[in-house]
């Protein structure tokens, strides 16, 4: 079984495919057939310069992990990498651009843009008042 972790900091997902799944900062689990998927919530962590509330998946983060799948075929390969994204929200959230700017492999690459995509957004927020942002998203492979 892969176990499959994903630890949010304010501004990153990082998706971590492994034998086996821990830390301290984890404050949820989504499990699953394919993998468990482990996050830390990135409301909880200090606001920033640019933002008090960081923008997030709006259905939480089940709903952006329901729509990672993991290809068995990579799995077997142990293909695995870093694909790190430089998401563009407007100021309601909704998603202008998502584009590779490290490559782990093709379809991991498409399997997390597209993801971003499938996902509804809430913006940042800075002094209560929704703003346009732009961050990076770095999302780890590491087969076991």
């Amino acid at each position: 079984m892969f176990r499959m972790k994903i630890i949010l900091p304010v501004m990153a997902i990082t998706l971590l495919l492994q034998s086996c799944a821990t830390t301290s900062r984890n404050t949820g689990v989504v499990r699953r057939t394919d993998a468990d998927y482990y996050y830390t919530d990135w409301h909880s962590l200090p606001s920033q310069k640019a933002f008090d509330v960081a923008a997030a998946p709006k259905e939480g983060m089940a709903a952006f992990i329901s729509h990672l799948r993991y290809p068995p075929g990579l799995r077997q390969q142990r293909v695995g990498g870093e694909v790190r994204v430089l998401v563009s929200l407007d100021s309601t959230g909704r998603v202008l651009e998502a584009r590779i700017v490290q490559s782990a492999h093709p379809i991991l690459d498409r399997m997390v843009v597209d993801a971003i995509y499938q996902s509804r957004w809430t913006p940042a927020l800075k002094n209560g008042v929704p703003i346009p942002l732009k961050f990076y998203l770095p999302v780890a492979f590491a087969p076991p």
